[in-house]
């Protein structure tokens, strides 16, 4: 359930709606066929009490093993159909939470070849979806994984997202890099968790209210640039009729008004160049980060799923049902 609800959480990024859909379903076939795992140690812790005596060991969980035992030994699972499995059992369960996690892994293990060995992210995914899933899906399912995919956001702004800490971290470290003075200029940081109501998921106080204020102030600010701009051009155009109708005493000519304008044109390019710079720094960072953390995963979850496809080998339970 932490996987699934993370997955939504920190790979979605809000605006991204045809994204969030293959996510959400993904989010909830995990948490479906969790349930489905739990009803069965519920049976199995059941099953076992009835049958223990006195002076027995309590009764614990079973393993994974023992569970799809139990599902053999008491006729759950029709041996002689295997590898079909029944539906609502803990091998069917088992079984779509393993290639939900095969895929998430492959997807973490392509992406870090990339562009190495693929030339995009969006090749990399989809390289995973046709490892784990293809075979397993009905043109209906493939067709809303696929709509997914092309609507999904570029790969620098999931980095961005998974680790909202570190990135507000980086935005302070980019910041006094580039503008030295350490003030606030890059909105980014402001702009994100503004627009990310979730980012205070776990507490469970001020959802809404935190999406509200951001919505404000994302109008509040697209108003004060606006005004800012207009203000701006007035100020130029009655500057330049007010110093066309001035005597020649002024203390600024014509003559000399010309290179103040292109020097304030410089500056304006100078900082669009620092925030780039910025932007383009803030989203190595977050690669960093991103491959760090993608790496310790990979060392836990590869032996956990070769483990988990020897367990279905020996109980010949990997389902090829199409859904």
């Amino acid at each position: 359930r932490v996987f699934a609800e993370w997955r939504v959480l920190r790979q979605v990024p809000p605006g991204y709606k045809g994204y969030a859909v293959g996510m959400t379903l993904g989010q909830k076939d995990i948490v479906q066929n969790i349930a489905k795992i739990e009803q069965a140690v519920h049976s199995f812790v059941d099953y076992r009490i009835e049958r223990s005596e006195d002076g027995e060991e309590p009764v614990t969980s079973p393993t994974l093993r023992d569970l799809l035992r139990y599902e053999v030994d008491t006729g759950i699972q029709d041996v002689s159909k295997l590898p079909r499995l029944k539906e609502k059992s803990a091998a069917m369960g088992l079984l779509w939470v393993r290639r939900q996690l095969q895929y998430q892994t492959a997807i973490f293990a392509n992406v870090m070849d990339v562009p190495t060995r693929f030339e995009s992210t969006r090749a990399a995914v989809q390289s995973a979806y046709d490892e784990v899933y293809n075979k397993y899906h009905g043109w209906a399912v493939q067709k809303i994984f696929s709509y997914s995919f092309q609507a999904a956001p570029d790969a620098s702004e999931i980095y961005n997202y998974m680790n909202p800490h570190r990135l507000e971290e980086v935005q302070m470290e980019a910041q006094s890099r580039f503008l030295g003075d350490g003030k606030r200029r890059f909105r980014r940081s402001d702009d994100q968790s503004s627009d990310n109501p979730l980012e205070r998921f776990g507490r469970h106080i001020g959802k809404e209210w935190d999406k509200l204020a951001g919505n404000v102030v994302q109008e509040w600010d697209k108003l004060a640039r606006n005004v800012g701009q207009e203000w701006d051009k007035v100020a130029r155009n009655v500057g330049q009729i007010f110093g066309q109708r001035q005597q020649q005493p002024q203390s600024l000519t014509p003559s000399m008004e010309a290179p103040a304008l292109e020097t304030e044109v410089l500056d304006v390019d100078d900082s669009d160049a620092k925030e780039l710079e910025m932007e383009n720094y803030i989203n190595q960072e977050m690669e960093k980060d991103a491959y760090e953390h993608i790496r310790a995963y990979l060392e836990v979850a590869v032996p956990l799923l070769a483990d988990l496809e020897s367990l279905f080998d020996e109980f010949n339970m990997d389902d090829p049902t199409k859904v």
